[in-house]
């Protein structure tokens, strides 16, 4: 039983004893200013006014029957606040609980849970909006596996469609069959999208590719294609990778246009309709908007393969208890049209998924240049970063050979983090400035203060036992709300608690260092206060980990 559940308990029995029976558990939570305890509990007036009494009689009552080792202090507070304060030997007891299972929580024990995310259009180089896809993908990822459940990573990249042939057309017109970088892929795509909009001999060729890819025709242009398809797809794994992340399953839309198609057809006048020699789903009968499934030319669109992607989800991976797609705000009505109409097919389908949406980033400072398109890649804003690390780091006592590692780590770190302290769905502004700053909620802040932590320990022989402390500091405090942070985060589907709460952490501790000698042994807490530094050391590289982000030895 946590801190948390052992208070509720004991307030449920002292109201009970007191003569109050609420009817549900009640309700407390941290006070915003630690001064006033560890646990307030508001529950007194909620009861108070419902029954027409007086809250500070009632309460008062209540604190007559609260008898516990573990609380040192009980108090009514303003209008009937219940204020209570844990004893020091409790806090010495919940340092000493902080294990190798620190960090998790069991909400999802026993489930199973796919997470797709990162699903970018092959034959195209990684953008920023893909970086932003793919930190809020793998960080709840992570966290649905702290919160005990198997988790499947899995990517839907688009491997055909009208976008395709277009780079496919691009890179025969410039010359690049024989082999080819991002660079030129990206190129060709720019090249191929322009003379598609002005040039409708072009179009025409283009249209004509797509029927070829489509088809599997045996042609130049198929090889091409398959060419293209193998080394765009090495790219983004490798670029993945690079970040952290590793997918258990990869659905390709050539495999769930196919069945996607089929279970449009097969559900004709029962789901979808025809329209002008298109397929469509009426979505304004459920107060949404009509959309084409399968057009005039006989191809699916990109709902017609999502709808495809649903089957093929349950026929490789289930049984499951969630299905979860993190996409871009902007794709929110189109995948409410996807849950709606695969829910008519199998309402299964509909229940069990999940359709989440981030905003987008945008950029305050520091150019990045793209060279394709009008958006950034993002191996370039890494680059950028990264060289903007490299630069803050130039006279610090680290080796060469490390230096390089070291900025990587704390360039994605930075780049995490400022994503993923905005809530989902919100939008985000990466500022070089404050991004990289070694002080400030960045990530470079927290990854420093875990720094510190590590050097503070190692010049320390760990003493064999803890004691109860004289002087319980915040941080310590602080430390026992790190698994309720991890239960918001999973509650809200939004990583930003979890970077809040260590931001929080790192603060909270740099202000006990800088009050506190702790490596002084003749500071009568001097063992508790090394044991508190390695908790704080475990818990931010913990907190850290959730988000994706690597802790790194030295800055």
């Amino acid at each position: 039983m946590n801190s948390k559940q052992a208070i509720i308990y004991l307030l449920n029995k002292a109201f009970s004893d007191a003569g109050f029976e609420l009817g549900a558990d009640v309700h407390i939570e941290h006070p915003q200013d630690m001064s006033h305890g560890d646990w307030a509990c508001t529950s007194a007036l909620a009861y108070a006014k419902k029954n027409g009494l007086n809250p500070q009689e009632v309460a008062a009552k209540v604190l007559e029957n609260i008898s516990n080792d573990s609380v040192e202090k009980a108090q009514v507070a303003g209008p009937g606040f219940i204020n209570l304060t844990l004893t020091n030997a409790y806090w010495k007891k919940q340092l000493e609980s902080i294990d190798a299972s620190w960090g998790t929580i069991d909400k999802l024990k026993g489930q199973r849970w796919l997470v797709e995310h990162s699903s970018p259009n092959l034959f195209k180089p990684f953008h920023i909006g893909h970086l932003v896809n793919n930190a809020m993908g793998n960080s709840l990822t992570h966290i649905f596996k702290a919160s005990g459940a198997e988790v499947l990573e899995l990517s839907f990249p688009s491997d055909i469609g009208p976008g395709i042939a277009k780079a496919v057309w691009g890179l025969m017109d410039k010359g690049w069959t024989d082999g080819f970088t991002i660079e030129q892929v990206g190129e060709a795509y720019a090249h191929g999208s322009t003379q598609y909009k002005e040039n409708e001999k072009v179009k025409e060729t283009i249209h004509e590719i797509n029927r070829k890819i489509y088809n599997k025709t045996d042609s130049t242009e198929y090889d091409l294609y398959q060419k293209g398809t193998e080394f765009s797809l090495k790219y983004f794994q490798d670029m993945v990778a690079d970040l952290g992340t590793t997918f258990d399953g990869i659905i390709f839309e050539t495999e769930s246009e196919v069945k996607g198609k089929e279970l449009v057809n097969g559900h004709i006048n029962n789901v979808f309709e025809k329209s002008d020699g298109a397929i469509i789903f009426r979505g304004s009968d459920y107060g949404l908007f009509d959309n084409v499934f399968i057009n005039s030319d006989g191809f699916g669109t990109y709902l017609a393969k999502d709808l495809g992607l649903v089957w093929h989800k349950f026929d490789r991976y289930a049984p499951f208890d969630r299905s979860v797609y993190v996409t871009d705000m902007e794709q929110k009505q189109h995948f409410q049209l996807v849950a709606k109409s695969s829910g008519l097919i199998n309402p299964e389908w509909e229940e069990k998924s999940l359709f989440l949406q981030h905003g987008r980033l945008s950029l305050t400072s520091g150019k990045i240049s793209s060279r394709h398109g009008n958006v950034p890649l993002a191996e370039d804003l890494i680059a950028g970063v990264e060289a903007n690390v490299f630069e803050k780091m130039k006279d610090r006592d680290i080796d060469e050979s490390d230096k390089k590692d070291v900025a990587r780590a704390v360039a994605i770190g930075a780049l995490r983090y400022a994503l993923l302290k905005s809530s989902m769905g919100k939008d985000m502004v990466f500022d070089f400035e404050k991004s990289l700053s070694f002080e400030g909620n960045s990530g470079p802040y927290i990854q420093y203060t875990y720094v510190r932590t590590k050097s503070i320990l190692d010049k320390i022989k760990k003493p064999n036992e803890v004691p109860i402390p004289s002087v319980v500091p915040d941080v310590a405090r602080l430390l026992e709300r790190f698994p309720e942070s991890i239960q918001k985060s999973l509650k809200d589907y939004s990583p930003h608690h979890v970077a809040q709460y260590v931001y929080e952490l790192a603060q909270s501790f740099n202000s006990f260092y800088a009050e506190t000698k702790i490596a002084d042994e003749a500071n009568s807490d001097f063992a508790y206060n090394v044991a508190l530094t390695q908790a704080v050391a475990t818990t931010l590289q913990k907190g850290l980990d959730l988000l994706g982000i690597d802790v790194v030895e030295r800055m």
